[in-house]
């Protein structure tokens, strides 16, 4: 039987984040993993628990997409196939029963947006990306084909697509501006038409089963039902609750809230999301369709929704999976993570209420006791930073205390929920790793505090305590020197602990001793020395536990682990005086630990079993938990099911066969010590990780058909070392191959040799050399300790050694310090590894050398695709040509023309070249308008019109022709003028198309068929019978008539011929117009 447990929440804002299979499996992208829930356990009286898998590090960027086929893929694979897509350029396949990689591939060389797998025929997998592309995947062929979506005037960038369920080839897209584009992939893919009815970007898209049918939803909060390319019905999302429940702030627009997804699931039921995270649905049959309330369980921003059947499952800003059954109406509900879990505190005043501090700068708060759903209570406010410890107030009931990343200190007040955290006064300036209640302590001088429990905190260096929120704290250090005028040196505080019956306090320190001192003075008692690394976490044995134990010598056990992965477990018993009235004495002699337990990666949590005395879990980076038998020093269970560092762990109040567990897998996991193995072999982190990811992602060799064409996702704080996260160093340069070899003999031979060379004969050489070991010394580092000559004989053979090896950066250092500065740079030169450091040390030879090697450099960067830094360094030598042209061969024109501006003088013909090219290079790529701008700062008026005249649009068109006639370019201004005179006949733009008849004498003669053309278009919209109209019978002569009878002889033929072209009007009805206007026209001519 499936634990509960709290799972990896999944990314925002995105709709096709998650995806349920044919057989229910939900699939969900989580960071740059997978979550599967392949089932959910609905026991009786218990809360719904998810059976569920990772797949960690799936990509290395965000998940944006997730899909399941409809059918496997042949009888090698049985199973439904998982796809994923990243920002990372990936698109994966995944056997998700391996929880193993298939294939991918990563043709787009871009974000990958959306993907989805068709329905019929063979089974290929479609993907898009923020350019526009979309990749066809024939998985049977193993193929790919690249297309890219075009519009008249930009690409296409797709916000949603999804497979026709009746058409293999068929493919829908929702896009940015509005646009829902129905394209046909069959060959190299076209636009088979576009549908525009969305005023804002298209979020959503979902067809109808089994039907054509095609239902969007968009940012305007609009949903559209399409039908063969008709929108068939429009309906609003109400912007009001139909819950009545307030829960946005009136005018709240965020990124969230106005992406609501949907589900056509049958003919008469669409299901939908609203801007008050409401799910609705809809009878798309009735003639004005209204919305009916499912479920208003969420609390803010529903994004994305996936269904299987009857069984739907919505995601939301409020971190809430919920698994609703529109047949049952019945909802399952599950709290999900956004960050690692730092800490895990059981109350003690509720034995089910659990705290958990989050990376995603939350507390959750879980009742583990009711049975209604995984769900737990946010405290959010106020906190501002990663909660990394938790400690429940010992004598107060609800009062839980906090610290964070940030150096806040604060107690929340669980108990109510309408009163915010408080904070208390500022004091640590690094992330504080300890909270923890105790009694008040002071110096001896001092008087004595109140009787009550105060609140302590340990940061990076100082532990203090807290007397009231509103005063500075006061360090322990004050109160330890002050007591303790024997301590001289105070080592780093990086943990404390108080005893449960507060009479001794342990610091655990930087340089992994623990001292401990008596309350209230803190005066010294003793000091535990067994640990060599610094000390992590400190953990009392409870006073009392669930089951009585005869040994009361228990309470005096401590637990500590440091950084050398060990944990000890200190006996104090023999620190209490053996009167009546027990006092804690010092030892002559430091305390040996009575058990040493290991783990195989950093030990970072500890904690005390409650019900059974001796039992101690503890957690690791080596991703397991270990229950042990404190006093056996023996394994009684380890749970390795983590994919991440386990980060916390805490022994259920409740039951004393579970323990919750908490990783930076974004999980918090509840699991039975005696369904638990013990098998306890040592293994490393990494060892673990590689068996519990599987294999890489390796790249699957593709033979493509057709070619197309970074946000380092936040991580996550790690406790580590306790201080600042510091980047990794790089790996230092072997200098001395020769000798580091030498080093590593026997160093007291080589000792006694040189003391030999200097005429010396120390007593007991033979005894020393037999005690030391057998190794012969080795000469070769010698030089180091004798004269300079043989100092430089050794160097150089180093160098000789180094240039075979092919070491080039430590050769260039060793031959610098010689001071070969030229050798190194011209050798370095040849080599092509020239470095922005060497080139500033080429002055110091001349400047002459320093122009060379500038231009060299430059040369090198641009064979490396650096042409920017090359140009740079290029104008250091002054050879302005040179950097423009390398602009220019990489397409960094403006760049070109800038340097261009700033170097050279105003009449240089390289400024008008270059802009012609960029002119050039802008028509090719599609930008049309930096084209022209080009194309008239060099004066081509010509082909500045040419680019012009490729939109579609009159406006641009009448600019073209005048371009063109300054350019006195006759048949091209003619030609535009023309096309440009019946663009605006055709949009009934009366105004601009006089005008043209005005100014241009070309024109002059389309003059009567624009009134006529204006009196037709009249007439038809007033709805007139136009036989009727231009019937010869009729009395009264009409106002076409008398246009006609200004047309000229000369005129007749090219009227007659403009007309049949200019006018726009159903074919019937152009061909009695044109009947009856031959009669009448002749008639006139007559």
């Amino acid at each position: 039987m499936s634990k509960p447990a709290l799972l990896p929440a999944p990314n925002w804002y995105i709709s096709t984040v998650a995806d349920c299979s044919p057989d229910g499996t939900l699939a969900y992208g989580s960071r740059n993993g997978l979550v599967l829930i392949n089932s959910v356990d609905f026991s009786e009286g218990c809360a719904p628990c998810p059976n569920f898998n990772l797949i960690p590090n799936a990509h290395k960027e965000k998940i944006t997409s997730v899909s399941w086929s409809n059918r496997p893929l042949n009888e090698d694979l049985p199973n439904y196939l998982l796809a994923s897509a990243s920002d990372d350029f990936f698109v994966a396949v995944w056997d998700t029963q391996a929880l193993d990689l298939i294939q991918k591939h990563e043709e787009h060389g871009s974000a990958v947006t959306n993907l989805d797998w068709t329905k019929l025929g063979d089974l290929k997998l479609v993907s898009t990306d923020v350019t526009g592309q979309l990749v066809v995947w024939d998985l049977v062929r193993n193929t790919t084909r690249t297309q890219i979506m075009l519009t008249s005037t930009s690409r296409l960038q797709p916000f949603d697509l999804k497979c026709s369920p009746v058409d293999p080839d068929i493919v829908a897209v929702g896009c940015k501006d509005g646009l829902v584009c129905i394209l046909n992939i069959n060959g190299h893919g076209s636009i088979q038409s576009r549908l525009r009815g969305h005023d804002k970007s298209v979020v959503s898209l979902s067809w109808c089963l089994e039907t054509s049918i095609l239902a969007s939803s968009g940012i305007d909060q609009k949903i559209i039902i399409w039908n063969n390319g008709i929108s068939e019905k429009i309906f609003q999302i109400p912007s009001k609750s139909l819950s009545g429940l307030v829960k946005i702030k009136p005018g709240e627009k965020s990124q969230g809230l106005l992406k609501q997804p949907l589900l056509f699931l049958k003919p008469d039921l669409i299901v939908s999301g609203s801007m008050n995270a409401e799910l609705l649905s809809w009878n798309p049959k009735e003639e004005m369709p209204s919305p009916t309330l499912l479920n208003s369980d969420h609390a803010r921003g529903l994004f994305c929704m996936t269904h299987c059947g009857d069984v739907v499952w919505t995601i939301a800003q409020d971190r809430l999976l919920i698994r609703h059954d529109l047949k049952t109406k019945e909802a399952a509900f599950f709290s999900t993570l956004g960050g690692f879990v730092y800490s895990i505190a059981f109350c003690p005043f509720a034995p089910g209420r659990v705290a958990i501090g989050v990376g995603d700068e939350t507390i959750r708060i879980w009742n583990m006791s009711a049975s209604s759903g995984l769900t737990t209570t946010t405290i959010w406010q106020k906190i501002k930073g990663k909660p990394l410890f938790l400690a429940w107030h010992p004598e107060k009931e609800g009062e839980l205390a906090f610290c964070t990343t940030e150096g806040r200190v604060g107690v929340c007040f669980v108990s109510n929920a309408s009163k915010d955290p408080l904070i208390l006064r500022h004091f640590h300036k690094t992330s504080v790793y300890r909270v923890c209640w105790g009694p008040g302590v002071y110096s001896k001088d001092k008087p004595a505090l109140e009787d009550k429990m105060y609140l302590y905190t340990c940061d990076d260096n100082t532990s203090v305590i807290y007397e009231d929120a509103n005063s500075q704290p006061t360090p322990l250090r004050i109160i330890i020197r002050a007591s303790n005028p024997k301590i001289k040196e105070f080592a780093k505080h990086k943990d404390i602990a108080w005893k449960p019956d507060k009479t001794l306090l342990a610091l655990g320190m930087d340089d992994g001793s623990i001292q401990l001192f008596t309350a209230p003075h803190l005066e010294i008692v003793h000091t535990l020395m067994s640990h060599k690394k610094m000390i992590f976490y400190m953990m009392w044995h409870p006073s009392n536990t669930a089951v009585e134990d005869k040994d009361q010598k228990k309470q005096n056990w401590l637990a500590s682990c440091s950084m050398d992965q060990l944990i000890h477990v200190y006996d104090l018993s023999p620190l209490l005086s053996q009167g009546e009235e027990k006092v804690w004495k010092g030892a002559s002699l430091p305390l040996q630990p009575m058990s040493e337990l290991r783990h195989g990666g950093k030990v970072v949590c500890l904690a005390w079993s409650p019900h059974v005395g001796g039992n101690l879990a503890s957690s690791s980076y080596d991703m397991s938990v270990k229950v042990w038998d404190a006093a056996k020093g023996e394994v009684l269970a380890c749970y390795t099911k983590h994919v991440g560092c386990v980060l916390s762990c805490c022994w259920s109040a409740l039951h004393p066969d579970i323990i919750i567990s908490g990783a930076s897998d974004f999980t918090c996991r509840t699991w039975e010590i005696s369904s638990t193995s013990s098998d306890n072999s040592p293994q490393s982190r990494s060892k673990l990780r590689e068996e519990k990811t599987g294999s890489s992602l390796v790249p699957v060799p593709l033979r493509v058909d057709v070619g197309g064409g970074k946000k380092k996702y936040a991580e996550e704080t790690v406790r580590d070392s306790k201080g600042p996260i510091i980047a990794s160093p790089s790996p230092k340069l072997s200098l001395f191959p020769i000798s580091n070899a030498s080093f590593l003999k026997n160093s007291i031979a080589c000792v006694l040799h040189l003391l030999e060379g200097k005429g010396h004969e120390p007593p007991g050489k033979k005894a020393l050399l037999e005690e030391c070991g057998s190794r012969e010394c080795s000469e070769n580092h010698f030089g180091f300790f004798q004269t300079q000559e043989e100092a430089a004989d050794l160097l150089k053979k180093e160098a000789d050694a180094l240039k075979k090896a092919g070491n080039h950066p430590s050769l260039s250092h060793l031959k610098l310090w010689q001071g070969e500065t030229q050798e190194v740079i011209k050798n370095s030169t040849n080599a092509k590894k020239l470095d922005d450091w060497l080139v500033s040390l080429a002055p110091s030879v001349s400047h002459k050398f320093w122009m060379e090697t500038c231009c060299a450099y430059a040369e090198q960067l641009v064979e490396g695709g650096n042409a920017l830094k090359a140009a740079s360094y290029y104008l250091l030598c002054h050879k302005e040509t040179e950097a423009i042209s390398v602009l220019c061969k990489n397409s960094l024109f403006k760049e070109a023309v800038a340097i261009c501006h700033l170097r050279l003088p105003a009449d240089d013909p390289l400024l008008q070249s270059t802009l012609a090219a960029w002119g050039k290079h802008s028509q090719d790529t599609g930008n049309f308008e930096i084209a022209v701008q080009c194309y008239v700062a060099v004066g081509d008026y010509e082909k500045a019109a040419v680019v012009l005249g490729k939109r579609k649009n009159p406006k641009l068109w009448q600019l073209g022709a005048y371009l063109a006639k300054l350019a006195n370019a006759t048949d091209l201004h003619l030609s535009m003028s023309t096309e440009c005179f019946f663009a605006f006949l055709h949009n009934e733009q009366w105004d601009p198309a006089t005008e043209l008849t005005e100014t241009l004498p070309e024109l002059k003669a389309h003059k009567e068929l624009l009134e006529v053309h204006k009196i037709i278009c009249a007439k038809d919209k007033a709805g007139l019978n136009m036989e009727k109209v231009w019937s010869p019978s009729d009395s009264i002569l009409t106002e076409l008539e008398v246009a006609i009878g200004q047309v000229t002889n000369d005129d007749y033929q090219h009227f007659l011929e403009t007309f049949t072209v200019g006018i726009q009007l159903p074919k019937e009805k152009k061909e009695v117009i044109l009947f009856y206007f031959n009669w009448n026209i002749l008639k006139y001519l007559n």
